[in-house]
């Protein structure tokens, strides 16, 4: 219920294979089947020891009633703009990730990349599967 005055982030992430086949337990007490995707997101975004109150699709809209996912998708639109943060997870991609720690470094000042070296790394990073969603500008 996010009609009171909540502080939460929001996770998005590519679903990958619709494959519900891995075990989450949500809020120490809620057993949840959920893709292996997701359950990467959930363990990489994770607080090792505060609480973190996020809003997933998967967990937060019951994907096997159709009115429920009807009136769900009309407010995420609402829920996106309240989040305090909006997590992206863009996959278990280890070149990637390197290219992205590269670009971050390069942005601060931190290191030197010719541009060209470092628009081949962006190029790969909006190849992964999250950017080829349609609502990702």
């Amino acid at each position: 219920n996010l009609e009171v005055d909540l502080d939460f982030e929001a996770v998005s992430y590519f679903w990958g294979e619709p494959a519900f086949t891995e075990s989450f337990i949500i809020n120490d007490a809620e057993e949840k089947i959920i893709t292996s995707s997701l359950r990467d997101a959930l363990i990489r975004f994770r607080h090792p020891r505060d609480g973190r109150m996020l809003w997933v699709d998967a967990l937060c809209i019951d994907q096997l009633d159709d009115d429920d996912k009807g009136r769900q998708i009309l407010r995420m639109g609402g829920i996106y703009q309240d989040v305090s943060a909006v997590l992206i997870w863009l996959g278990n991609y280890e070149e990637e990730v390197a290219c992205l720690r590269a670009i971050d470094s390069w942005a601060k000042g931190l290191t030197v990349h010719a541009e060209d070296v470092i628009q081949e790394m962006i190029d790969r990073l909006l190849r992964l599967p999250w950017f080829s969603r349609p609502w990702v500008l």
